[in-house]
């Protein structure tokens, strides 16, 4: 069958596992070089096709890698994924997303996150739980708006 998407994403996840299995951090284009050093261009190929073909394939392996690595990345959902939970924990993360000193996003282990980062991504916790908050109010009003207008007979220009 060859390589597909299901091959990608596996190769990457193994990737992910190594390096979890060494504490280390995942930063996303390291991670996008280890694979496209692993599929080299052919080596008969016009410069022209090649630097379109490494163009795409780069773009397509990093955008996986941002897939694949998602999932440590703070979720809305009010019930987190065990998997994810420090323990002793309900809702702190074994690991967030942060930015490193190159200015790349990158998921690290909590335990490798200084308390600087780690208060800062607390401020903006605190931050978006207060726009989610305003967030659901414009949606019930949003609802209640619409009803009324519904009730009033009235065309519904939301709709």
């Amino acid at each position: 069958m060859g390589y597909n998407a299901e091959s990608l994403t596996a190769e990457i996840k193994q990737i992910i596992r190594d390096l979890e299995s060494r504490n280390e951090r995942k930063v996303p284009d390291w991670i996008t070089n280890v694979v496209l050093k692993k599929h080299p261009l052919p080596k008969n190929m016009p410069d022209d096709d090649a630097d379109f073909a490494l163009l795409c394939e780069h773009a397509h392996v990093r955008s996986t890698v941002g897939q694949v690595l998602g999932r440590p990345k703070l979720e809305v959902n009010p019930t987190p994924n065990p998997q994810l939970i420090l323990e002793g924990f309900e809702h702190l993360q074994k690991e967030y997303v942060v930015t490193a000193e190159h200015g790349a996003k990158v998921s690290v282990p909590i335990e490798q996150i200084s308390d600087e980062q780690l208060l800062e991504k607390a401020d903006e916790l605190d931050a978006t739980s207060l726009t989610l908050a305003a967030h659901a109010v414009e949606m019930r009003r949003y609802v209640a708006e619409r009803g009324q207008k519904r009730a009033a007979g009235g065309r519904n220009e939301y709709l």
